[in-house]
């Protein structure tokens, strides 16, 4: 009980005097920002294999969503248009799959490079992933493998 009359007392004094005061404050701040930095380095610090399952499902979500405004075309649709019409409608499909490994690049590259790090950290190298992760051409099959793949190698590790 006696602890907590010495602050009592103290803190009084501290603010009438304007030295003391700012003192008191930097104190103050310090403490505030000691205790936010520990929130987010807690909330940082999930695991890898959770970390992995995160990005696993939000990125074969987002492959799944982005795919269903893919255009789609009958093969009997190409049999009876002229030559320059089907160029057309191949080039829309060639550009909206470039635009989706563009996408998937910005969105997901740098974090899909790091979980692959992390995984070597943990002695997890794995030839499908990293073969469909170093391919030249990406497409979108090839972001769903390295999806589903991230998923598998996370769900055997360990909690």
């Amino acid at each position: 009980m006696t602890m907590l009359a010495i602050p009592a007392l103290i803190i009084p004094a501290l603010w009438r005097h304007p030295f003391l005061q700012g003192v008191g404050l930097s104190i103050f701040v310090l403490l505030v920002a000691a205790e936010i930095r520990t929130i987010y380095r807690t909330r940082e610090r999930r695991s890898v294999k959770d970390r992995a399952m995160r990005l696993s499902a939000t990125l074969v979500d987002w492959i799944y969503n982005h795919l269903e405004n893919e255009p789609h075309f009958s093969s009997s649709v190409f049999s009876e248009i002229p030559s320059s019409e089907y160029q057309k409608i191949t080039a829309e499909g060639r550009k909206y799959e470039e635009d989706t490994v563009c996408l998937y690049v910005e969105r997901f590259g740098q974090r899909v490079k790091s979980i692959r790090r992390e995984f070597a950290e943990h002695g997890i190298v794995d030839t499908l992933l990293d073969s469909a992760c170093d391919q030249k051409v990406v497409v979108a099959e090839t972001i769903r493998v390295i999806g589903r793949r991230i998923q598998e190698l996370a769900e055997e590790m360990p909690d």
